[in-house]
């Protein structure tokens, strides 16, 4: 953080200010007064035109990569990323990084720059208005000279799909056909042809965000565009044709009081953490972000799975994510305070760097935990593999296998009841657990490719004459009598087992 006479231009994000009013750069927040103790006269602020307009995409991959779009200078990042400055409301396209691989989210930004307004710091008049008490806060370092206004407007496309690698096409297709508008953002026929080619984006939610409030609710990419011809004519409406603010411009109180002539009582302290511990900041946030996906990918694989997974197991991976919020939390809380008493001058960046240090081994938000708390977890990775080799049904480009509860009960009461119960029938009952197919690997495909082999065999038979076959897992069936000690295949009819290992007893 700059401590020179120089001016310093901060983001507005969603926040209001005026000529004149206090800031300070210690805590990236108004203070709620103003240098200007009455209204200052037409002639002491310049307002001068500044239209401009351009287009990017954004991917919604990356914080880190979001901020750099749009310019964020430095110390701004910091300041979001710990939480001083609160991302809501208009600011809403700043927060919008996936935080799992199935949601397909690509973000196309409209920046439109319209009216500077500049105060004459150099008129001579200004002295008159100016307020001692103002140059004398305590918690203001900085006063607005400048306010550069216009728009922000995000169109947020997005769609949530099966699996990962459906998400990374569409994704990739999408930000694609983006980019080329951008480029070719005078040709109307390059919109059209977007929505022409490609079903696959008529499924797309799409949402606005930012410094205008969009009523209309679009339904196709050009319906979006159609929408952002008409910003310079909403912005019309706004501030005297201004728009939004979007950037302040920020001189030193201490330079104010020279320019004023006034000696200042107090001594104001400001520092700022060194370019490479900004990019650490950085990196564990996007850390923390990266492991927020992994732990959401987790679960939203589990998802179609948790009523053949043991409960305690997936309650395991639910509290894990709920501490991580906590965890997140307070990370963040830390790295806020410390930050503000390191550019007050009442903390040593050696504070910061031992936090940053100690991360990766011991914060739980960390990607290496996150990746020893899922591997510690791989039995659940394990159970849907084996529990995926029951699903039969032809496998279709980026489809996920599924639980087959034709063969896999979620509820199962005694195995000598299952077989009374079905008295007039051949009954298969192949037994599975983690334990038993990792102990011996090659008893348990023997054991799969025999039991496919009985199913392949009756699929002429009548459905009255056909022999129940059913796959109990003792992960999730604990109690049960009768119980072995590996995988294998019961075999009974008329409410007796007849072979409790089928395979041996046939081969």
């Amino acid at each position: 953080m700059s401590t020179s006479s120089a001016a310093i231009t901060k983001q507005a994000v969603g926040r209001h200010g005026d000529i004149g009013s206090l800031y300070d750069i210690r805590t990236d927040r108004f203070e709620g007064g103003n240098l200007f103790n009455q209204d200052l006269p037409e002639g002491l602020v310049s307002t001068t035109d500044c239209a401009n307009s351009d287009y990017f995409v954004d991917e919604n991959i990356s914080q880190k990569d979001t901020f750099n779009k749009l310019n964020v200078e430095a110390s701004m990042k910091l300041s979001l990323m710990a939480g001083l400055i609160k991302v809501e409301g208009s600011a809403k396209y700043l927060n919008q990084t996936k935080t799992n691989s199935r949601t397909v989210r690509v973000t196309f930004m409209f920046n439109v720059r319209t009216k500077q307004q500049r105060l004459q710091v150099s008129r001579a008049e200004l002295y008159k208005y100016f307020s001692p008490d103002a140059l004398e806060n305590p918690n203001a370092t900085h006063c607005v000279v400048g306010i550069t206004w216009g728009a922000h407007i995000a169109a947020t496309f997005e769609e949530n799909v099966a699996t990962s690698e459906a998400a990374e096409e569409l994704q990739g297709q999408l930000a694609a056909s983006l980019k080329q508008v951008a480029i070719n953002i005078t040709g109307q026929a390059k919109i059209d042809n977007i929505d022409r080619t490609n079903s696959k984006f008529h499924s797309l939610k799409i949402s606005f965000s930012g410094d205008v409030l969009i009523e209309d609710v679009p339904n196709t990419v050009e319906d979006v565009f159609n929408i952002f011809k008409k910003v310079p004519n909403m912005l019309k409406q706004l501030n005297d044709g201004k728009g939004q603010q979007l950037e302040f411009e920020l001189y030193p109180l201490k330079r104010m009081a020279e320019i004023f002539k006034h000696d200042l009582r107090i001594e104001r302290i400001m520092k700022e953490v060194t370019n490479h511990i900004i990019n650490r900041i950085e990196n564990i946030f996007e850390q923390i972000i990266q492991g927020k996906r992994m732990m959401n990918d987790f679960l939203a694989k589990i998802e179609p799975w948790k009523g053949w997974i043991p409960p305690d197991w997936v309650e395991v991976i639910h509290d894990k994510q709920s501490a991580l919020v906590g965890e997140e939390l307070r990370t963040q809380r830390q790295l806020a305070t410390l930050l503000e008493q390191i550019r007050g001058g009442q903390a040593d960046e050696n504070e910061m760097i031992q936090l940053l240090d100690n991360f990766n081994d011991q914060n739980p938000c960390s990607l290496m935990c996150i990746k020893r708390f899922l591997k510690d977890n791989a039995r659940i990775d394990a159970k849907i593999a084996s529990l995926s080799q029951f699903d039969r049904r032809p496998k279709e480009k980026n489809q996920p296998k599924g639980p087959n509860p034709d063969l896999l009960p979620k509820e199962f009461k005694s195995i000598h009841e299952f077989f009374l119960n079905n008295y007039h029938k051949d009954v298969y009952l192949f037994h599975i657990s983690n334990d038993w197919e990792k102990q011996d690997q090659a008893n348990w495909y023997k054991q799969l490719r025999f039991f496919y082999s009985l199913q392949k065999s009756v699929e002429t038979i009548s459905e009255s004459k056909k022999p129940v076959f059913l796959v109990i897992d003792h992960d999730l069936h604990t109690h049960l009598d009768k119980k072995p000690n590996t995988c294998v295949i019961y075999h009974g009819n008329q409410g007796t087992i007849k072979s409790e290992d089928y395979y041996h007893t046939l081969c």
